[in-house]
This record gives C-alpha cells, structure tokens and sequence, in this order.
C-alpha cells in the first residue's frame, strides 16, 4: 500500500513540474487610469472658517504633544564652541604630551558641544596622520600617541 501511494505521488510531483504559472498581467492603459474627482462636490460645503477650525485643531494637536527630549531641559542654549580654536587647544595638548588617555581628553570638555568639536579634532588629526590611536581590547581605554614635535 505505502509502496502505490509513493508512485501516485511521484506521478503527481512529475505532473506539477509540467504546470506553468503566469502572473497576471495589467494592461498599461487600465494601470494609468485615475479617476476624474470632482472638486465641486470634495469642496462643496468647505469655507474658510472651517479650514480655520480645522487649522486650529491641528495646532492645538501639536502644542498638546510634549517633546520627550526636549521638554525635561528647558530651553536648549546655544553654545558657541569654535572647531578652529577647539583643533588649536587640541594640538597644544598633543605636543605637549606625547602619549595621552582619549577618555581623559574628552572629559575635559565642561560641555556636550564641546565634547562631540573634540571627537572631531581628534578625527581631524587622525586623518592628517599627527596622531596613531590604540587600543588594547574591546573596554580598555583608548591611548593616543602624538606625531607632532614639541
């Protein structure tokens, strides 16, 4: 019994692999129809106070929304950090020390601006080949050493 039922199912299989499948096809003419609309009836009983009302409501839906970053800080103030001076500082710091700690430097910044300017002197003067950056294994400090000369 079990030997008749594999051949009834190999005969099925072998007819399968003989039925093509098509995917059907839309003529271009019925894919750039769009229907016409109407803007007498879609604006029919519009007015300006309503789009008013529905500008209002809008707003009020915005101002409803709190900012989940933003609003625990207050107002953000703008801080003026110069990339100019920050990469100056930056070579100063490296010629007076031949080696030094990339944590230790980016603590040294008193703010977030100031940090993110300092990651991208250090960039900058990895770029320019003045500094070779190292480090040991995944979660150790990582050590800069400078090519510039005192």
């Amino acid at each position: 019994m079990y030997k008749t039922i594999s051949y009834q199912l190999r005969d099925r299989q072998m007819d399968a692999s003989l039925v093509f499948y098509k995917e059907p096809t839309i003529p271009d003419e019925v894919l750039k129809y769009q229907q016409p609309v109407d803007l007498e009836e879609l604006m029919g009983d519009l007015t300006l106070n309503k789009l008013n009302d529905i500008f209002q409501q809008v707003l009020k839906r915005q101002d409803n929304r709190r900012d989940p970053i933003r609003s625990t800080f207050g107002k953000i103030k703008k801080e003026e950090v110069s990339m100019e001076q920050k990469m100056e500082w930056t070579i100063a710091f490296a010629k007076m020390h031949n080696t030094f700690s990339f944590r230790n430097l980016l603590e040294a910044a008193h703010s977030k601006t100031e940090v993110i300017v300092t990651f991208l002197c250090i960039l900058e003067m990895m770029k320019a080949g003045q500094i070779n950056i190292t480090q040991e294994d995944t979660f150790t400090d990582i050590v800069i050493e400078s090519k510039i000369a005192a």
